[in-house]
């Protein structure tokens, strides 16, 4: 068990850094069949919450996973200012959807680059977005209870997650992956559903972002309150 866990997850102990100027914005965002329906909305939302971190203080890297049946990394660990616009043709929907294997892959491959830096180049404030509009139904590498176990780990760390859904009862959904339920939005697959999400997300991060030297919000809590968009 000890050696699965191993492969799954890659380096067994999360880490995190001491740059407290330096965030890590981790996004992984949904592209199944079902996006289509608010598919420019999605890319102008996304488009709006990056331009916003791109104006907040101090620096931020961008790792963006877009998710179906299969997971792909658009940019991994790239400065903010250096992020360019989704399109049409760069976030185009269909399939299914693999959640777990998004999750599992995004925490692996970016603790693993991380560890690669010294503890004095390293982000201080590492955040995890998770945006989908459908439940979990492909994922063929992590399952539920691996993705929960391997959060959990990652939190005790200090980084941080959040959890925005659509088409599910989010607060359960995110309960059965370790994330805390006021770090949870539920939103409405429309137009001005998915503005409001997007808005919400960035206000969250951004408020993170200012929270680098307090303690996680999510960290061993108990809080209950979640939000909807």
């Amino acid at each position: 068990m000890a050696n699965l866990w191993k492969r799954l997850t890659g380096k067994s102990d999360p880490v995190i850094g001491e740059k407290k100027d330096l965030s890590e914005i981790v996004c992984i965002v949904d592209r199944s069949g079902s996006m289509e329906t608010i598919r420019n909305d999605a890319i102008g939302g996304f488009n709006a919450f990056i331009q916003d971190q791109k104006e907040q203080p101090g620096q931020g890297n961008l790792t963006l996973v877009l998710f179906n049946d299969t997971v792909k990394c658009v940019h991994e660990s790239a400065s903010l200012a250096s992020v360019a616009p989704l399109t049409r043709q760069s976030f185009v929907p269909s399939g299914r959807t693999a959640m777990f294997d998004a999750i599992g892959f995004s925490l692996r491959q970016i603790n693993r680059q991380l560890s690669k830096q010294p503890p004095s180049e390293r982000a201080a404030k590492i955040i995890v977005a998770i945006l989908t509009d459908g439940e979990e139904n492909s994922s063929k590498e992590f399952d539920q209870n691996t993705i929960s176990r391997m959060i959990q780990n990652y939190r005790k760390t200090g980084w941080e997650f959040f959890y925005l859904a659509a088409n599910q009862d989010a607060v359960a959904a995110a309960s059965g992956i370790g994330i805390a339920d006021k770090n949870t939005v539920n939103f409405k697959a429309t137009t001005e559903g998915v503005t409001e999400v997007m808005d919400t997300m960035s206000i969250m991060i951004s408020q993170s972002r200012v929270d680098r030297d307090s303690k996680p919000r999510d960290k061993n809590s108990s809080e209950s309150s979640s939000h909807s968009a």
